[in-house]
């Protein structure tokens, strides 16, 4: 939720009970205010001579309002004598206009009163008096234009005995009335002047935090190298004050782990330069022995194949670790430039060929007329193809074959190494990539190795934006399919 709506529904749920305390209040100061007025009133008028015509004649009490004051220069008008055969004029009803009228009645000490006309006492009224107040009012509702509204108040007078004993005054008209939106309205006016105040005030702090969240933004896509805006000394200033000191911090901490893995990436660059010079020259002298030891017994042939495999198999773990230094170090390490496929495949085949030699695995390749250009690192993608063919070559049957094959078609290429082996089962190939798995075929031919090879592969080719597929032979064996487009 946003702030600004959290702040509405906040003022909103404190300004209810804000609301009907207010409206509660008015009430029962309005209720006070005329009960005190009625009573003034009854007091008033029976003190000054109402007690005694009440006590004289409670029958006629009170007597009627006197009539309008006529000006007596005026002589009064007769009334106009009815036509013959009409229907003589109907007295109308009193209409109630928008002048206060006020009305009273005595009671005796039973709460009845001597007078035919006066109403009823409201048993609410009596029950109050009854329990010791000196004044109880209620309110009238109004019921039209005819009826208005207003209050109504039992008195008890000074004395307690007599036909007035108690009054009941009763104050109407539509001044007077105070309907329920009268006295809603002033808490609705509260809650709605402090949800506006609220709404204004938090405007310039949200316009802040909004400026404030756009800075991060910039600031985390420049990996924390610009810094935010702070305004003023509030508690926002404060949080943007504190998140460049956290920026700071985050700064001088990955500064220095990329000074750590580019040691590290230097380290592992020089030892396979050290370590990958020898390994190539022993390579070289151990093929070179493969003629001479071929007179020999079967003991010295098997003994330089196993030379000759563990030469391969280091200077494929190191050139792994290079590359998954390489790959670690993320996109930044990644130079993308146009190659030849054709010369890339030519140079893995030629590197691979002692091994397939030693294992008698036939090693051949295809690659199309002039050349195959795609944009990639000619490092990474080398080493992934490589990891593939030597995979195809080391557990292969002896006597066995694999292919390279490099095809185009449609502005894409597909680079398709293929072998005889003893495949692998379907449930192995969805797991080819993860690392430190190794096949069931795999596990019985050799034991060493960790599996890195072909995952380096399939994060080389997520990188480059290639596809990896593996797909099992009908007759047995692996294909494994690397697919792009040409540059």
């Amino acid at each position: 939720m946003r702030l600004r709506a959290r702040l509405a529904l906040s003022v909103i749920a404190a300004a209810l009970p804000l609301a009907a305390a207010t409206v509660w209040a008015r009430h029962d100061l309005t209720r006070r205010r005329v009960a005190q007025v009625l009573r003034e009133f009854a007091v008033t008028r029976m003190e000054s001579g109402g007690r005694a015509r009440c006590e004289a004649d409670p029958a006629a009490f009170p007597p009627p309002p006197p009539p309008p004051a006529r000006d007596p220069d005026t002589p009064p008008l007769p009334p106009p004598l009815p036509e013959l055969g009409a229907v003589p004029p109907q007295p109308r009803r009193p209409v109630a206009t928008d002048d206060i009228e006020t009305a009273f009645w005595a009671y005796d000490a039973s709460f009845s009163s001597a007078n035919p006309a006066a109403p009823p006492v409201p048993v609410e009224l009596v029950a109050a008096v009854q329990d010791g107040a000196d004044v109880a009012v209620r309110r009238i509702e109004a019921a039209g234009r005819e009826r208005p509204g207003g209050f109504e108040a039992l008195v008890r007078m000074a004395w307690t005995t007599g036909p007035c004993a108690f009054v009941l005054v009763r104050r109407t008209g539509r001044g007077f009335e105070g309907g329920p939106l009268e006295l809603l309205l002033p808490g609705l006016l509260v809650g709605a002047g402090v949800l506006i105040a609220v709404l204004l005030a938090s405007g310039p702090v949200v316009r802040r935090i909004r400026r404030l969240e756009a800075d991060v933004r910039r600031s985390a896509a420049a990996h924390y190298d610009a810094s935010v805006s702070v305004e003023g000394g509030d508690e926002v200033a404060d949080l943007a004050r504190a998140f460049d000191e956290a920026a700071a911090e985050v700064r001088a901490h990955v500064a220095a782990v990329e000074r750590r893995e580019g040691a590290l990436r230097e380290f592992v660059a020089d030892t396979t330069h050290d370590v990958m010079t020898p390994l190539t020259v022993l390579a070289g002298h151990l093929d070179a022995l493969r003629p001479v030891i071929e007179t020999a017994d079967d003991e010295a042939r098997k003994a330089l194949r196993d030379a000759l495999a563990e030469v391969d198999y280091t200077t494929s773990l190191v050139a792994n670790l290079t590359t998954a230094a390489k790959l670690v170090a993320g996109s930044r390490a990644l130079v993308r430039h146009r190659l030849d496929l054709c010369a890339l495949v030519e140079r893995v085949v030629a590197r691979h060929r002692p091994l397939a030699n030693a294992r008698d695995v036939e090693l051949n390749h295809a690659t199309p007329r002039g050349s195959v250009d795609v944009a990639g690192d000619v490092t990474l993608l080398e080493q992934a193809v490589g990891n593939i063919v030597q995979n195809a070559v080391r557990y292969n049957r002896r006597g066995g074959h694999v292919a390279v094959v490099l095809r185009t078609d449609a502005g894409r290429f597909e680079i398709r190494v293929e072998d005889d082996g003893p495949g692998l089962a379907l449930d192995d190939i969805e797991h080819l990539t993860e690392r430190g798995f190794r096949g069931s075929a795999a596990r019985t031919r050799s034991e060493s190795g960790r599996g890195l090879g072909l995952d380096i592969t399939a994060e080389v080719c997520e990188r480059l934006g290639f596809d990896l597929d593996f797909q099992p032979m009908e007759q047995g064996g692996l294909a494994v399919v690397i697919t792009g487009v040409v540059a």
